[in-house]
């Protein structure tokens, strides 16, 4: 009897030992404690405007899925995201030009202006960076006063300012400046940065350019740029994208055309015509 319950202690003794030095897998555990863009946002009363805008946001004009969707996702997205107060300085910017009757969703004339002002809000606050051979985030700010190197999700190029090389003191595009005490929020698919104005980039194009120095005879391009009105070009030049290409490209109606000059025969000769787009 002694030697079965000495068996049973060292056996019990060796086992305990093992436990204490055996080492989990822990490798595939993921215990989502952490937030999402989505849930951060939802969950901060000064961002309930800025919500409600990405919920109603479609990612595209093919898509039904709402920006607030996507924010929810895996991915890695840079959010600066306005308050409530950025967004109503945003309207009544908008009422001073004239766009609106009074600072308020409900003043738009028509769906379409509303629609396009809602898309100015919320794309051209959110980097992408999840189609990027490495990920996008707040260490990869530009060091200097320049581009960030991904575009918006309205496909628009925006640009950090720093004061005085204070790399804490920062805008983007110099009139939207990131807050210093809510900034750097990381969630599970991104970083967030509070912004107090809404990033709205310059729709300036070369054709509205050129009409202004027309009538501009102290400039010095005014016979220029009515030779380019009489040619009928200004509306050319006042387009920033092929929209009905973008449509067909979106929808995937066009071929591959790289594996189709991949799958060519030797010795044959192909010509692509390619539809011309501005420089990104």
């Amino acid at each position: 009897m002694r030697k079965v319950l000495s068996i049973i202690c060292v056996l019990l003794s060796v086992a305990a030992i093992y436990s204490c030095h055996e080492d989990v897998d822990t490798s595939a555990r993921y215990v989502f404690t952490e937030r999402t863009v989505a849930s951060y946002l939802e969950d901060h009363a000064q961002f309930s405007e800025y919500v409600r805008l990405m919920k109603e946001q479609k990612v595209s004009d093919v898509s039904k899925t709402s920006v607030y969707q996507l924010m929810t996702a895996y991915g890695y997205y840079t959010v600066f995201a306005p308050t409530n107060d950025a967004i109503q300085k945003y309207l009544d910017s908008l009422v001073i030009k004239g766009i609106i009757p009074e600072a308020d969703w409900n003043s738009f004339p028509d769906e379409r202006s509303l629609d396009s002002i809602r898309s100015v809000v919320v794309l051209n606050s959110i980097l992408d960076g999840t189609k990027q051979q490495k990920t996008y985030f707040t260490a990869e700010f530009p060091k200097t006063n320049e581009e960030f190197s991904i575009n918006t999700m309205a496909d628009r190029k925006i640009s950090v300012t720093y004061y005085r090389g204070d790399l804490d003191s920062c805008s983007i595009d110099g009139m939207c400046p990131i807050s210093k005490t809510n900034r750097d929020i990381e969630a599970i698919n991104g970083y967030i940065h509070e912004v107090s104005y809404v990033i709205n980039p310059s729709n300036e194009t070369m054709g509205s350019t050129l009409h202004k120095f027309a009538a501009d005879y102290e400039s010095g391009l005014s016979v220029m740029a009515n030779l380019v009105q009489a040619c009928g070009l200004v509306d050319t030049l006042s387009q920033v994208r092929d929209e009905r290409y973008e449509t067909l490209y979106k929808t995937g109606a066009f071929p591959n055309f790289d594996s189709q000059l991949a799958n060519r025969g030797p010795g044959t000769s192909q010509v692509w015509i390619y539809p011309l787009c501005r420089d990104r």
